[in-house]
């Protein structure tokens, strides 16, 4: 039976909802992501910005749109160890960790704490974030419509076909 929900993300076989992408201007926001520009979402609480956010990662990971990998992570989870920038990143790291093994892609989980350890906190998460993606390349997951055959990566270069994303909840 369907309800109305009054907290947290609606999940649509459960809850009665407007589709969450259907009040944003999707085109406008594949564009940005397409090229690879931030944007930020306003709007006061339970009006629905986290199931946006949810139900766009799910649509950029269905391979419809592009070719994307994307995480929902949480770093408010970061704020029980409030000045303590290296327990900070623990849990976000770690958060990102369970993000990509839901996608299962337990390689940021592989590495984290001995990336933490070896570049410190404040350089752990975009290392990461860079290592994830030259191995994503390599490993030739960028997409279902990627061709096999393309196996061309350098670890700074991108192409057309190999974008990521990555969705930060705050």
């Amino acid at each position: 039976m369907r309800f109305f929900n009054t907290e947290g993300p609606i999940r649509p076989g459960d809850h009665y909802a407007i589709p969450p992408l259907s009040r944003m201007d999707l085109d406008d926001l594949l564009e940005l992501v397409n090229g690879k520009r931030h944007f930020v979402m306003h709007a006061p609480r339970q009006t629905g910005k986290t199931s946006a956010l949810i139900a766009l990662r799910d649509l950029l990971n269905s391979g419809e749109v592009g070719a994307f990998r994307c995480v929902d992570v949480n770093v408010e989870v970061g704020q029980v160890a409030r000045d303590d920038v290296a327990e900070d990143m623990r849990a976000i790291l770690g958060s990102l960790a369970s993000s990509a093994q839901w996608l299962g892609d337990d390689y940021p989980g592989d590495i984290w704490p001995d990336l933490l350890a070896k570049v410190g906190p404040n350089n752990a998460l975009k290392e990461l974030l860079h290592r994830w993606c030259v191995v994503i390349d390599r490993r030739g997951e960028a997409s279902a419509r990627r061709r096999p055959d393309d196996q061309s990566s350098s670890e700074g270069g991108t192409g057309a076909d190999r974008r990521r994303v990555t969705v930060w909840r705050l």
